[in-house]
């Protein structure tokens, strides 16, 4: 499973965001957090949360965003299933 993240800038109504769309077309917006953690990791583990509670059948190994792999490609985080 694939997953990609952007940034999302503000606008006159809207504070930053950040998006994560699965390759099964399921997507969040959080708002961009100012944490220590990483706002693209923080917006997996929402899409996680997610895929878990809409019943998508997900390995231990893939609830965990710490584990999936983050690649920088075209402008955007993608993270890669620790399943692949």
């Amino acid at each position: 499973m694939l997953v990609k993240t952007k940034y999302v800038g503000v606008t006159i109504t809207k504070p930053s965001r950040i998006k994560a769309i699965a390759s099964s077309s399921l997507f969040v917006t959080i708002s961009y957090p100012y944490a220590e953690t990483c706002p693209f990791r923080a917006a997996l583990a929402a899409l996680i949360e997610k895929m878990v509670g809409d019943g998508v059948s997900l390995t231990e190994n893939e609830k965990d965003a710490d584990k999936w792999r983050k690649e920088y490609f075209d402008g955007e985080y993608w993270f890669v299933s620790p399943e692949k």
